[in-house]
């Protein structure tokens, strides 16, 4: 069956329908009854392929993600969902025993003021885990759908670690009935943990993609701004002029503009009014092989019984949750009961005498002014009829030279602020206008292993156009763009418009600061991107686009496992991830590797990169693309992981 994912769903879905499927290398011949043909309007029989070459030359379905028809396919399967259970295999390996578990539970679990002790013996247990995937679709100015995908554990809703969701999606899954009992599931819990994971997930996101529009609601409501005023200073000067008899007829004219400015502005409020929606696609309870241990926390005398879950799949304990509030926090056992910090009483503060037993002070304003007579940065707390320190409380005020350094540091955060942004106004036209003149400064300054320097040494002067998505003879008429607002150790962003004679061109500059100048390291052919992901959005548009031509051989050929990255990625996922895999690949490619597995390499490599991006390409996944060892793959990126160093500020 093909790899392509887009394929895969129609394949799967096709044949759930009735319909008749049979591949023929890249090309798929589907079969359809009447009544798929009837609800999307096609012929009985069709040939689809996601290989854009293919379809050019042969008139066959070009089907990749964002064609309508696989579009209205998945809205028919979301509207059903996917809810079921899902048993994973037994280990064939036998668990850890009791004296290892329990000093595994003493290592990494650990009570506070508490000793753990065996209080049973281990009993192997299937451990339920929730899986829940939403369809987000999200609301600026356009309307776009993401997909969103939690983990949590269905007996405590407390998130999974990240290692235990990746291995619990790919293990195979059992045949027959489990031979060992199930633990209990608190599935009310779990759903409720699931969705206040997916609101903040989905919420850190929407202000992240309202960052990028907001220049152009400002933009818009420059413009309407400057419309009506300009309207209505035209009326009054009509008005100054006319005779009595017209004044109320200009007076009207006037009421009536302010009218439709107001709701101009209510009009561009909404229409750039940042909004998401939630639509939960899958519900998985995923039984997971585990052993549980009871164990007991003493502390002195006292006995606190307790139960912990040892996760086969990755050789780890569960995080226990509090018994008191179901918090994953450090357990502490106490004189009388087993809790976690927060749940521990707040002693009551010790006074001298009733007279000196004092309210705590009220919380202070969202902006507080000083009281009179009071120096500024004093944090010492007073008494409510002025004076000294509160009895027996600690003074907080802080010393002049630490206000001093604190005040420093904000200014030069401030200064380092402004600076970026006063780089960024003209970084666009700069860069640009060096591009079409075939000038080396863009690529002089970028780092030799980042995808703009990618990009030269495979097109040349042409590197930063193919980046882009831009038709190399495309004539540039206007730019306009802008600057994200800088976030501490990231790339900062600028982006905009080319407006050309073959149209409007989108695109986002990625760049550092480097002696006092803009390097700019990546080219992208999308707005925003600043949190460095890469959505399907701008996947499907670089694949419409068609592919970019092959690299001119006069400038070097591509070692083995850079054209196997190349060949495999680029019909799939486009130019934009693969110039960021080449980029890692020449960061660690100096490295003694073993010779003869450039896919598995290839296959590691891509895995890194692309869950960086947030295209959910998992090592599984990326194994199978190239047609590697799916262990090998984790081995090798496990290996590569302490040279990429990938992370929230370095995409490649």
């Amino acid at each position: 069956m093909t790899s392509d994912p887009a394929l895969q769903f129609w394949h799967h879905y096709a044949a759930r329908e009735g319909a008749l499927v049979d591949e023929e290398g890249a090309r798929m011949v589907v079969v359809l009854p009447s009544q798929l043909q009837q609800r999307h309007g096609l012929e009985e029989a069709i040939e689809v392929t996601s290989d854009p070459s293919l379809a050019r030359e042969a008139g066959v379905l070009l089907l990749i993600a964002g064609h309508p028809l696989l579009d209205a396919a998945a809205s028919r399967v979301l509207e059903e969902g996917d809810a079921g259970h899902r048993w994973l295999e037994w280990p064939a390996t036998p668990p850890p025993s009791a004296a290892q578990l329990l000093k595994a539970a003493r290592d990494g679990v650990g009570v506070d003021h508490g000793r753990i002790d065996l209080a049973g013996v281990p009993a192997a247990r299937y451990s339920p885990l929730l899986r829940v995937g939403s369809r987000v679709t999200y609301s600026l100015h356009d309307r776009f759908n993401e997909q969103e995908e939690v983990w949590v554990d269905a007996a405590s809703g407390l998130p999974l670690p990240e290692s235990l969701a990746r291995q619990a999606a790919t293990l195979p899954q059992l045949q027959g009935r489990p031979a060992h009992p199930a633990a209990p599931l608190d599935l009310s819990r779990a759903v409720a943990s699931a969705h206040r994971l997916l609101e903040a997930r989905t919420e850190a996101r929407l202000r992240s993609l309202a960052a990028q529009v907001t220049r152009f609601r400002t933009d818009e409501e420059t413009l309407a701004e400057t419309y009506y005023r300009s309207a209505l200073e035209s009326i009054e000067e009509r008005r100054q002029a006319a005779p009595p008899d017209r004044q109320a007829l200009l007076d009207a004219q006037a009421e009536a503009t302010r009218a439709e400015w107001a709701r101009r502005r209510e009009e561009i409020r909404e229409k750039f009014a940042p909004q998401r929606e939630l639509r939960p696609v899958r519900l998985h309870v995923v039984w997971v092989p585990s052993v549980s241990l009871p164990v007991v926390v003493r502390r002195g005398a006292r006995a606190f019984p307790f139960t912990l879950s040892w996760w086969l799949p990755t050789a780890g304990f569960a995080t226990p949750a509090c018994p008191g509030c179901g918090s994953g926090a450090q357990l502490v056992a106490s004189r009388d009961r087993l809790q976690c910090r927060e749940c521990l009483p707040k002693a009551p503060q010790e006074a001298s005498s009733p007279a000196q037993t004092l309210a705590p002070p009220p919380a202070a304003p969202a902006e507080p002014s000083p009281p009179a007579g009071s120096r500024q940065g004093d944090l010492t707390p007073r008494r409510p009829g002025g004076g000294g320190t509160l009895p027996g409380q600690p003074s907080w005020e802080l010393p002049p030279r630490t206000l001093a350094a604190l005040r420093q540091a904000a200014e030069q955060l401030e200064r380092s602020r402004r600076r970026v942004l006063r780089a960024g106004e003209n970084l666009s036209i700069s860069f640009w206008q060096a591009v079409f003149n075939g000038d080396s400064w863009p690529r002089k300054r970028a780092d030799p292993a980042s995808p703009l320097r990618i990009a030269y040494r495979l097109y040349g002067a042409a590197g930063p156009l193919w980046a882009a998505g831009l038709p190399p003879e495309v004539l540039p008429l206007q730019i306009s763009s802008g600057t994200h607002e800088p976030e501490p150790g990231m790339l900062h962003c600028t982006d905009g418009f080319l407006r050309s004679t073959a149209g409007d061109f989108p695109f986002s500059l990625h760049w550092r600061m480097e002696m006092g100048k803009p390097a700019v390291q990546e080219v992208l052919p999308v707005l925003g991107a600043i949190d460095g992901r890469l959505s399907s959005i701008l996947v499907a548009a670089s694949l419409r686009q068609g592919p970019p031509p092959d690299p001119d051989p006069r400038r070097g050929e591509l070692d083995p496992v850079a054209g196997t990255l190349w060949r495999t990625l680029l019909p799939r996922f486009g130019l934009s991830l693969v110039l960021r895999c080449l980029a890692a690949w020449e960061r660690v490619r100096q490295r003694e590797l073993p010779e003869g597995e450039e896919a598995t390499l290839a296959a590691a490599v891509a895995a890194e990169v692309g869950r960086r991006a947030g295209l959910g390409l998992s090592r599984a996944r990326a194994a199978e693309e190239f047609g590697a060892d799916p262990g090998q793959v984790a081995a090798a990126a496990r290996a590569l992981q302490s040279d990429l160093k990938l992370s929230d500020w370095c995409w490649w």
